[in-house]
């Protein structure tokens, strides 16, 4: 039996499902998927589902025996694994972004910038522009920013 919850599983991204199923594999070590239905009582389909998640990132997979499919677990590191190979896939993204940025803020030079006002919705705009602006010099006036735009966006916007 594993001490290991639920919630530490969500915590890492997966869904619902994915972790009952999950866990489920982890306490019987190889199990069939009518013993896993009836462990997760979750319908069919879903387990379904959620297993073939599962061997598609590497954590879970399977052997035929007696005509039938037993799932098992891959080994412990394989769940760290994944996510060394996300962590490397983001730094991937990072690194390519850093370098269209360059180019974005080589061509935003050479063009001649008209506008002098704005309006931005949503949080991600919102921060983008008052990075910018705690980078610049520039005076600024804001209007429409109530004492609840704190709670959203923190006291260094």
């Amino acid at each position: 039996m594993t001490t290991m919850q639920l919630s530490e599983l969500l915590g890492l991204g997966f869904n619902r499902n994915e972790a009952k199923v999950y866990l489920a594999i982890i306490r019987f070590g190889e199990a069939d998927a009518p013993t896993l239905i009836k462990e997760t009582k979750l319908h069919k389909n879903i387990v379904y589902d959620n297993l073939y998640k599962l061997i598609d990132r590497g954590l879970i997979s399977y052997i035929i025996e007696d005509k039938r499919r037993v799932f098992r677990m891959e080994p412990a590191h394989a769940l760290s694994d994944l996510f060394a190979s996300r962590l490397k896939s983001a730094q991937e993204s990072l690194d390519k972004a850093r370098v269209i940025g360059k180019e974005i803020a080589r061509i935003a030079r050479v063009q001649p910038h008209l506008q002098d006002a704005g309006i931005f919705r949503g949080i991600q705009s919102v921060r983008a522009f008052y990075k910018e602006l705690q980078s610049s010099s520039r005076d600024y006036c804001v209007f429409g920013a109530p004492q609840e735009s704190l709670k959203v966006m923190g006291k260094a916007f």
